[in-house]
């Protein structure tokens, strides 16, 4: 039993090895549509059978391996729109082939041919070659074989591509050309209609063997089957050189125009005809050998212009004696000499008594030297002169003058009736001496031109002439002004002096001179703030207030600053409270009265006290920034930054004596429950910090004056002003002092 099993898993095992070694020996790749990137048929993957048509997308590379297959179905092909790198080498072409079974290599014109080639579109990457037509990049299809196609290898006229090393076989077309391909080094064997077929595009063809086209030619009249031949140029040219075109139907056929230059080439045993010209313009195809050495077997093979004159010639001479070797011991023939020859027309006689002709054709074809007339004797026939150029005219005597003639035209004319003699005046000519001047104006204008008029002295002619004006110029001199004409005086500056401007000068146009432009003044400091003059406050009135009387000393224009108060409250005494009938009771009861009482009073002592005291400060202050602006009114560079600072300086301490007397006016009674007067407080100490900062921006300014005077004076007033608000902050702490039993609160809510 277990003998069995084990023969039973060997013959498992050997048929699954044969499906697997068998699937993989026979692999096959179907493909077909668009290749949008880059990509590589590789022989692992080999063959491709192409089911649909192919096409490589611009900036796509289709690369194939070495010893790949390609197979196509019927009615597919490749085009390439991108770029193509076919290379195989010598031992493993890549093939490109009909994926039909058994396809039929003989067959007749018309096929129904089996896919349909490769075709390189119009955007296409361009191949590139050296000047020795080596490749050097772009599309290149090499050591490949291309067969049972419609067309081969197709390309255009912006998309050359390098065929080379190639086997093109069995196809209808083998290679069509539009542009500027290199073909060479390929073996295009058994095409039915051609071998190569040129379009109008400029290829270079060489080293091919072109062998076994057009076998069908021969079966047909010349002209019965249009160019077929295993080379048909239809339009354009190119260079055909050191190939063999051998065995074919026919050769080479010409039409539209070509113009190839076909040399070097082994060219024989095509059986209908070597050449067969379809056009009337002429081909070069020297130095080839056309399968004899006898001229007349050689013509037998070629249908040109000597069969039918509104064909061209194909012109061959010198050909090859022998079949080419390329060995340097090649032989070719000689042309044979002129016998006779068209002539153009006998030019004119010449003055040496010759004319000329020259050669428009001679005859046989392709015939050199030989003795044509181009020359002979004439009888020359002077022209007569028409024209003349003379000598100048001698000098007048006798009112008489003469000239000689330096040459004459036409060339070489005699006669004619040139003017060698005229009448003259005797004259004498004109010198500087006959010519005088007089400039207008006299002077100079500003505008740098006078007008100088000419006139003639004595008799002359000819010689030197002046017009009778002429403009010339002259160096004007700027005149010194005299007079002027000027604004109104400004007004009076710091430094005691006004100035005015120059409106107009004279005389026109005039510069320099001594305007008066400035003179003395006395000069009243401007202000910046009203001056007032208050009274002492009155006794306090039963309705808890007190007045005053102020009054406006100094009014500073422009300027609009707040008045002092005169109205504030106070605290009015009660000595009657005391009068009742128990004095025990009311003593307790009105023990804080007398206490009250006394603080009314020192409030209103205070208050006088601290109104006098304000005006004290107000007056310090107002002085100081009187000083300050006489300071900056002789620095022109501080002037107005320091305007600003005292300006605010002034407002700034009406602003906080206001605040500081009702700070102070608030009782003691008052305080005690809701204490200070936080408002007024929090907004004196925002003043007093504007003032602190201002103050410290007139002491950066300081260091900028010049002189040490004005140095030391804004230093003193810098002092009054600290000195002054310091003042009112140690007011505003002492105020806050003493116990208040809500006036934390009231604190809590004052910003």
């Amino acid at each position: 039993m277990k003998k069995q099993f084990t023969i039973f898993s060997i013959i498992i095992f050997l048929t699954l090895g044969y499906f697997f070694f068998a699937g993989s020996a026979y692999a096959e790749t179907s493909v077909s549509g668009n290749i949008t990137s880059d990509t590589t048929w590789s022989v692992a993957n080999s063959p491709y059978i192409v089911t649909a048509t192919i096409q490589v997308l611009q900036g796509s590379k289709l690369t194939i391996e070495p010893g790949v297959v390609i197979k196509f179905n019927k009615s597919t092909g490749l085009i390439i729109d991108g770029e193509i790198y076919a290379v195989g080498d010598i031992n493993n072409l890549i093939t490109f082939t009909t994926n039909e079974p058994n396809p039929n290599k003989f067959y007749k014109v018309p096929q129904d041919w089996y896919w349909g080639g490769i075709h390189i579109a119009k955007n296409a990457i361009s191949a590139t070659f050296s000047t020795a037509n080596n490749y050097l990049s772009g599309n290149i299809i090499k050591y490949s074989i291309i067969e049972y196609a419609g067309i081969g290898l197709s390309d255009i006229e912006n998309s050359p591509l390098s065929i080379d090393n190639n086997i093109i076989r069995y196809n209808n077309w083998g290679i069509n050309s539009y542009g500027k391909s290199v073909i060479s080094n390929n073996v295009i064997d058994g095409n039915a209609s051609y071998g190569i077929k040129i379009n109008g595009g400029s290829p270079i063809i060489h080293h091919n063997q072109i062998i076994n086209n057009s076998v069908e030619a021969s079966s047909y009249p010349d002209f019965d089957v249009w160019g077929m031949a295993a080379v048909y140029f239809s339009g354009g040219g190119g260079q055909v050189y050191n190939n063999l075109v051998k065995d074919n139907g026919r050769g080479f056929s010409f039409s539209f125009s070509s113009s190839p230059e076909i040399k070097y080439n082994n060219i024989y045993n095509n059986q209908s005809r070597n050449f067969l010209m379809q056009q009337n313009t002429d081909i070069q195809a020297k130095y080839n050998y056309l399968g004899s050495a006898d001229k007349s077997t050689i013509n037998l093979q070629i249908v040109d212009y000597y069969d039918n004159v509104g064909l061209g010639k194909i012109i061959y001479e010198p050909y090859a004696l022998s079949e080419l070797k390329f060995d340097g011991a090649d032989t070719f023939s000689q042309p044979s000499t002129c016998t006779s020859w068209v002539y153009s027309g006998w030019s004119t006689c010449q003055s040496n008594g010759i004319q000329t002709r020259t050669v428009t054709s001679s005859s046989p074809s392709g015939c050199v030297g030989g003795n044509p007339v181009l020359t002979q004797s004439c009888t020359y026939i002077p022209p007569t002169c028409t024209s003349w150029t003379y000598s100048d005219w001698s000098t007048c005597v006798n009112n008489q003058q003469t000239r000689t003639i330096t040459s004459s035209q036409p060339a070489n004319c005699a006669g004619g009736n040139p003017l060698l003699n005229q009448s003259c005046n005797s004259t004498p000519l004109c010198t500087e001496n006959n010519w005088t001047s007089i400039l207008s104006p006299t002077i100079c204008p500003s505008s740098g031109q006078q007008t100088k008029k000419w006139t003639k002295v004595g008799e002359c002619r000819g010689g030197i002439f002046r017009s009778s004006e002429e403009t010339v110029s002259c160096d004007y001199q700027v005149p010194t002004c005299t007079n002027f004409t000027y604004s109104d005086w400004g007004a009076c500056n710091s430094s005691g002096v006004q100035s005015r401007t120059t409106l107009s000068a004279s005389p026109s146009g005039c510069t320099g001179g001594n305007p008066v432009l400035s003179k003395s003044c006395n000069y009243v400091p401007p202000c910046i703030s009203d001056s007032w003059s208050c009274g002492d406050w009155s006794n306090c009135l039963a309705n808890n207030s007190q007045t005053r009387t102020c009054t406006k000393t100094f009014d500073c224009p422009n300027v609009q600053t707040e008045s002092p108060i005169t109205n504030q409250h106070c605290e009015v005494s009660n000595q009657n409270s005391q009068n009742v009938k128990e004095p025990q009771v009311n003593q307790i009861q009105n023990e804080p009265t007398p206490i009250k009482n006394n603080e009314q009073a020192v409030n209103q002592e205070k208050n006088t006290t601290g109104s006098q005291v304000a005006e004290q400060r107000r007056s310090e202050v107002a002085s100081a920034v009187q000083e300050i602006l006489q300071v900056a009114e002789k620095d022109s560079g501080i002037g107005q930054q320091v305007k600003i600072i005292a300006q605010t300086q002034t407002q700034n301490q009406e602003k906080l004596e206001t605040s500081l007397q009702k700070v102070q006016s608030r009782s003691g009674f008052a305080k005690f429950f809701v204490g200070p007067n936080y408002g007024e407080i929090n907004n004196a100490k925002k003043l007093l910090e504007q003032n602190r900062e201002q103050i410290k921006q007139l002491g950066q300014i300081k260091n900028q004056l010049a002189n040490q005077d004005d140095q030391q004076k804004l230093t003193e007033q810098v002092q009054l002003l600290e000195q002054s608000n310091q003042e009112i902050e140690n007011s505003l702490n002492t105020s806050q002092r003493g116990f208040s039993l809500f006036g934390w609160i009231f604190r809590l809510f004052v910003k």
